[in-house]
């Protein structure tokens, strides 16, 4: 799995063209939660003015599985690879869509009961909508909305899969600094 995740980088860095590229961080309400690291570079501008850009993510996720009365916290990463279309140029209304991993380890110790587990899953749609708003010349602020249906592997431990939902809906802010 690293050197998939490697290859995937390498592959991505090679990409990039320097001078349409923003890096940034942004948080994401959904199940798991996540805090990421994106990469975002343009890739072209078509005939009609939209605008298609790559994105890169890698993050730390956290989520709660809860059954009766045990709850557990896990934490875990995500990594997603995907793209954005702007309606015009590369500010104001976009989508765009990810392929998306992320696996969670739950770890705890409950009266002095040892809990574990891990919960994983892919994705292939992962959309949102948002809307792009530059502050200035460097700096921008995406706020998006959108849902997740996950393909989930099956879980570890104390994870059976029963207690998280596929279709999951998100909502999350994202702030990039142009490099």
């Amino acid at each position: 799995m690293k050197k998939i995740i490697l290859s995937i980088a390498l592959a991505f860095i090679g990409h990039l063209s320097w001078s349409q590229t923003s890096i940034g961080t942004y948080a994401e309400i959904s199940e798991p939660s996540t805090v990421c690291v994106s990469f975002e570079y343009k890739n072209e501008t078509k005939k009609d003015g939209r605008t298609t850009t790559g994105l890169l993510n890698v993050g730390y996720s956290t989520m709660t599985l809860s059954d009766g009365p045990l709850s557990v916290d896990g934490k875990g990463y995500a990594l997603q690879l995907g793209g954005r279309t702007y309606h015009k140029g590369t500010k104001g209304w976009y989508g765009e869509n990810f392929i998306t991993y992320s696996s969670v380890k739950f770890e705890e110790t409950i009266l002095g009961t040892k809990v574990d587990g891990k919960y994983s899953y892919w994705s292939l749609i992962n959309p949102a909508v948002g809307y792009r708003f530059d502050l200035g010349k460097y700096i921008m602020i995406d706020p998006y909305i959108g849902f997740n249906w996950k393909w989930e592997v099956k879980g570890t431990g104390i994870v059976d899969n029963k207690a998280v939902d596929n279709l999951i809906y998100k909502a999350g802010i994202k702030i990039a600094f142009k490099l």
